[in-house]
C-alpha cells in the first residue's frame, strides 16, 4: 500500500509540475505574439482568429499531458507488480 501512495504522490507531482508548464508555456507564446503580431492593432475578426487558435493549441497541450500522464501512471505500476512477485510471471 505504501508503494501504491508513494507512486501515486508521484503522479500527482508530475501533474502539477506539468500544469506549471503548461502556465509557462502559455506565457510565453503570449509574449512571442505581442511581440511578433501586435495584439493591440488587431481587428475583431483577428482576435476571433487568435482565440480559436489558443483554444486549439490548449485543447492539444492538454491532450497532450493526458497521455504522458497516462503513460507515466502505467509504467510505475508494472514496475510494481513484477516486483511484489519476485519478476515472475503469474502461472
Amino acid at each position: 500500500m505504501r508503494e501504491l501512495n508513494k507512486q501515486f504522490m508521484e503522479i500527482i507531482n508530475q501533474l502539477e509540475f506539468e500544469k506549471k508548464c503548461e502556465v509557462e508555456l502559455v506565457k510565453i507564446n503570449m509574449a512571442k505574439i505581442g511581440k511578433y503580431w501586435p495584439v493591440n492593432e488587431l481587428g475583431h475578426i483577428e482576435l476571433e482568429q487568435l482565440k480559436l487558435g489558443m483554444e486549439e493549441l490548449e485543447k492539444s497541450v492538454t491532450k497532450q499531458m493526458q497521455k504522458i500522464f497516462i503513460e507515466s501512471s502505467n509504467a510505475p505500476a508494472l514496475d510494481g507488480d513484477s516486483s511484489s512477485n519476485g519478476g515472475q510471471a503469474d502461472v
